[in-house]
């Protein structure tokens, strides 16, 4: 690891602001240490920190490529879709449990497994 900041960052000459990277990177440049000038309200220095800045060199990101799919659901026939939720014996027996997460994971499946159904 490297510090970069080799002078105080405090009024009373200590390092208290650092900047470091690894000893093999050299994306920061341009360090400099400097009284930022602030005042109060009345004009008062109010200050015991200096101000360190830096330039930093960073690559874009990666492009990342994503897949979207989805389901034309303005074609499904609403009457079909109720009467295939009311005799499923899947969600029914859904219905039968007390934990949450089941049930959930029961409806995600079964109302997943009809909309595929219907729409191919």
């Amino acid at each position: 690891m490297r510090q970069h900041v080799n002078e105080p960052t405090h009024v009373a000459g200590h390092t208290l602001d650092v900047l470091i990277t690894r000893d093999t990177d050299s994306i920061v440049s341009n360090i400099s240490v400097s009284d930022p000038g602030i005042s109060d309200g009345s004009g008062k220095t109010s200050r015991d920190h200096y101000a360190v800045t830096f330039l930093a060199a960073a690559a874009n990101p990666a492009l990342i490529r994503k897949t979207v799919t989805y389901r034309k659901t303005k074609s499904i026939d609403v009457g079909d879709f109720r009467r295939d939720i009311k005799s499923s014996e899947s969600l029914q027996k859904a219905l039968e449990t007390t934990i949450v997460d089941d049930l959930a994971n029961a409806y995600t499946s079964g109302l997943t497994s009809f909309l595929d159904n219907m729409l191919h």
